[in-house]
C-alpha cells in the first residue's frame, strides 16, 4: 500500500514537472544556431573583430582578438571566455569603455536569457547578459584568466522541483501512516 502511495506521489511530481514552460529550453544554445562573436573595443558596440559561425556542439572553440582571447563552448548551457598571456606576462588590457568579447545568437533571440557569471578568475570590469547576447569586459584587467557563463535554473523550474518533492514526501508520509493503522 505504501509503495502505491509513493508511486502516486511520483506521478504527481512528474505531472508538475511537465508544466514547466516549453520556452525554458530555448534559453540555451542549440546545435545549428548561427552565432556571431565580436571583440568590442573603445565603447560598447564598436567592434574590431567579427566572426560568424554555426554552433556545432559542445567543445567548439573560437579564437579572437589576435589569438589572445578564446571562446570555449563547454555545453549548450555553459561557455568560457578566456584571456591567455599571449602578449607576455604582466600585460593588461587597455582601459577603454569596453574591451572584450561578446557572443550573439542570431538564430535564437532568447538564448542566454537566464544565464549568469558562474566563475570569474580575471576580475572583469562588467558583463553583458541579455536575451540573445552575452559578453565580458576585460577593461584594465591582466591578460590571463577565465570567465564561465552559464544557465541558471528558472524560478519556475525551482518551484516545480520543490512542489514535486513536497508531493513525494506527503504521499510517503500518508502511506506510512496508513500502513501503521492497518497493522
Amino acid at each position: 500500500m505504501a509503495l502505491k502511495s509513493v508511486l502516486a506521489g511520483a506521478s504527481v511530481a512528474l505531472a508538475l514537472a511537465a508544466t514547466v514552460p516549453a520556452n525554458a529550453a530555448t534559453t540555451s544554445l542549440t546545435v545549428g544556431d548561427s552565432l556571431t562573436l565580436e571583440y568590442w573595443f573603445n565603447e560598447p558596440g564598436q567592434s574590431i573583430e567579427t566572426q560568424t559561425f554555426n554552433y556545432t556542439g559542445p567543445g567548439q572553440t573560437q579564437l579572437m582578438q589576435f589569438g589572445i582571447s578564446t571562446l570555449d563552448i563547454l555545453s549548450n548551457n555553459e561557455i568560457a571566455f578566456e584571456e591567455s598571456p599571449g602578449c607576455g606576462n604582466g600585460c593588461t588590457q587597455t582601459a577603454a569603455d569596453w574591451n572584450g568579447p561578446v557572443l550573439f545568437d542570431n538564430s535564437n533571440g532568447v538564448a542566454f536569457s537566464n544565464w549568469a557569471i558562474i566563475s570569474d578568475t580575471v576580475g572583469i570590469t562588467s558583463s553583458l547578459i541579455a536575451p540573445g547576447e552575452v559578453g565580458v569586459n576585460w577593461q584594465g584587467v591582466p591578460v590571463q584568466g577565465e570567465v564561465l557563463v552559464g544557465a541558471t535554473p528558472l524560478p519556475s523550474t525551482w518551484t516545480m522541483l520543490i512542489a514535486g518533492f513536497v508531493g513525494l514526501g506527503f504521499f510517503a508520509y500518508r502511506g506510512k501512516k496508513t500502513a501503521i493503522a492497518a497493522a
